[in-house]
């Protein structure tokens, strides 16, 4: 039975950008945490960068701040909260890549993909070359931010327990890094997602960037981006 709306323990909703926010949460029964980013289309559509359930007083000001529209489901594993998302606002469109659409399927109805999002300088959303995942190139007064939704990239912090040496052994744990797990079962080719990851570095006016399992990076975001990449 799918997952009805729960909110676990979560920080203050970071508003990064005038149209770009973030906020990080816990897992169930994980130590591991993701987080989500919501973006604001020019017309007011918010599209959300994985699906987390908030406290009220949280989703109503991003209810206050642009219409619920899209959630892009990060792969075919982010598919928690899915249903509860469109139980609570049934116009929303859950967007997944192809690869992930049969198992995303498996828990509510998949609407499309990126082709179904308006089109808007200021948010864009693109597939990474060499795998099945995309990012959201976020501009607004000359300042960029990167969001990453999916698990081709990660900077999780150092965690305790048996769950923390399992996030460490596969990869997500420490500086920005594609995973060791994501290297074996999510990337297609390698050299195209070295050459996507460091285009994307030379984003004009980049700030930051964030993943789904991670801090927001805001110093030297670029460097971190193409160490990351040269390390594939």
């Amino acid at each position: 039975m799918p997952r009805p709306w729960t909110v676990l323990p979560h920080d203050p909703i970071e508003k990064l950008q005038p149209n770009l926010w973030s906020v990080e949460s816990a897992l169930p029964k994980s130590p591991i945490r993701r987080r989500m980013g919501v973006a604001r289309f020019a017309g007011g559509q918010l599209v959300f960068l994985n699906a987390i359930p908030l406290d009220d007083p949280s989703m109503k000001e991003i209810e206050s701040w642009g219409a619920p529209s899209f959630v892009i489901a990060g792969n075919g594993f982010h598919r928690l909260d899915l249903a509860a998302y469109r139980a609570r606002y049934p116009q929303l469109k859950i967007l997944s890549h192809p690869v992930a659409a049969k198992r995303v399927a498996q828990i509510t109805p998949v609407d499309g993909w990126l082709e179904l999002l308006p089109r808007d300088a200021g948010v864009r959303l693109e597939n990474i070359g060499g795998g099945a995942e995309a990012v959201c190139v976020a501009t607004s007064g000359g300042q960029a931010t990167l969001a990453f939704p999916g698990d081709l990239l990660a900077n999780q912090r150092p965690l305790r327990g048996i769950g923390g040496l399992i996030a460490s052994l596969a990869g997500f744990v420490g500086d920005l890094r594609v995973p060791r797990l994501m290297k074996w079962i999510g990337v297609k080719d390698k050299r195209a997602l070295r050459e996507h990851l460091l285009k994307l570095a030379d984003t004009p006016g980049l700030q930051r960037l964030f993943t789904c399992h991670g801090p927001v990076i805001s110093i030297d975001p670029a460097g971190a981006l193409r160490k990351a990449a040269l390390a594939i």
